[in-house]
């Protein structure tokens, strides 16, 4: 089922075509429950972002305390998803990505459950930084896992489900944490023991579904038997994904002239989308207007946010191959550490500006961020071509789509 050849005193050990220990080998009926428990852990991390906001006033009754120390809870949370990737990613990839998934998840349940029986506000910043430490370390994998167990001219289904479940979720966790923390009988408390209940069965589906995706380590078992052996938010969601399945159609049709940058096209339209739509939002949002024209520039901007996500996601996993997990926490500092400033000012911001000039401020800074998605369709080439480490995975990735998938241990390790 592998195959074995030594060169000097290494020992080089493959996957022989078809052999089913090789995850992108697995079935589509296993292929697709890890992507699920990829989907659910990424809608559970969404709404437990968004519904905590939305609880503000029932915890800050219940614990009396400010605004600001309520908010410093939701600002922490992504203080561990910009920074611990950073160090998790790459454990990951060197010792497997299911054990971490199993301590992981464990570990963030318990940081919920300190949640949901916290006795003051400091307790519920505590456990909401640990939520975001141990939840991060699971959720830098994600990408990364999908990567694992499809070739990239099939992530495009699996990839845009999965960004679905993220936007998807942070919407749905909004409303409902907005209805259980005002209701009387249940508050802020339920909204968190909700949490515990989905991450108690995520963590099972871990245990019980998520296996070793991560092909360099599967070899690397292999290997030591060997040695042993020889004695060695929804509705634009919903049209983001659609636009995605399109976006899919043309990766397959254009992929042999323009490589990875086939995942841009509907991200092109996308970045020219998302400023018109936050200018039309900002100047319709009026009791004068219908409410039909704000609602169509803000869905159109949620579909853009969408599609930019995914194909983000997608562009990553294509450039940086098995490194994906690191790509990802890279971008995912930059993406977090915004996450945590803007909570801070953007109240005293549209209370001085106005929500139609502070919202035509974001529309002006997207507006001058609209030309990066279109550099890189027509100059990714020649911008990657620059990086050894992107040359490397690109000839990697085509040895991979020859059946030749191979790790050559170092002789310290594989030394028969």
């Amino acid at each position: 089922m592998f195959a074995k050849s030594r060169k000097a005193d290494f020992e080089q050990v493959k996957f022989d075509e078809g052999d089913p220990r090789d995850p992108q080998n697995f079935s589509y009926a296993r292929k697709w429950a890890i992507t699920l428990t990829c989907c659910i852990l990424a809608g559970i991390t969404s709404a437990v972002s968004s519904s905590y906001s939305m609880s503000y006033e029932s915890m800050m009754h219940d614990l009396d305390c400010t605004d600001l120390q309520a908010t410093l809870g939701l600002g922490l949370f992504v203080v561990g998803f910009g920074i611990v990737p950073l160090i998790s990613a790459s454990f990951s990839e060197e010792c497997g990505r299911r054990p971490i998934y199993i301590a992981s998840s464990v570990l963030f349940l318990l940081a919920e459950v300190m949640n949901a029986l916290a006795p003051n506000i400091q307790t519920v910043i505590a456990s909401r930084a640990l939520q975001g430490v141990f939840d991060s370390i699971a959720v830098s994998m994600l990408v990364g896992t999908i990567a694992d167990i499809w070739q990239p001219h099939d992530r495009g289904v699996p990839m845009s489900i999965y960004s679905f479940a993220s936007i998807f979720s942070y919407g749905i966790g909004s409303a409902l944490g907005g209805l259980i923390a005002s209701n009387p009988h249940l508050g802020w408390r339920w909204v968190q023991w909700v949490h515990v209940m989905f991450t108690g069965a995520f963590t099972l589906c871990v245990i019980l579904v998520l296996s070793e995706t991560r092909s360099s380590v599967i070899l690397a078992r292999i290997a030591k038997h060997v040695r042993k052996t020889t004695g060695d938010q929804s509705v634009g969601a919903i049209l983001g994904l659609m636009a995605n399945m399109y976006q899919e159609r043309l990766y397959q049709k254009y992929f042999a002239a323009k490589g990875q940058e086939a995942r841009l096209y509907i991200a092109c339209a996308a970045a020219i989308v998302m400023p018109v739509s936050m200018f039309i939002y900002a100047w319709t949002a009026s009791p004068n207007i219908p409410w039909i024209i704000p609602l169509i520039g803000l869905t159109a901007f949620m579909s853009g946010i969408f599609v930019i996500l995914q194909a983000t996601t997608l562009y990553l996993a294509d450039c940086y191959g098995t490194y994906t997990s690191s790509a990802q926490a890279g971008q995912g500092l930059a993406r977090n550490v915004l996450a945590l400033v803007f909570p801070l000012f953007t109240q005293q911001m549209f209370a001085g500006m106005t929500y139609r000039w502070g919202l035509t401020l974001w529309a002006l800074m997207s507006a001058v961020m609209a030309p990066i998605p279109w550099i890189l369709f027509f100059f990714g080439p020649k911008i990657r071509s620059h990086s050894k480490v992107s040359r490397k995975i690109l000839e990697a990735e085509l040895q991979q789509l020859d059946g030749d998938k191979t790790v050559v241990s170092s002789p310290a390790e594989e030394k028969v």
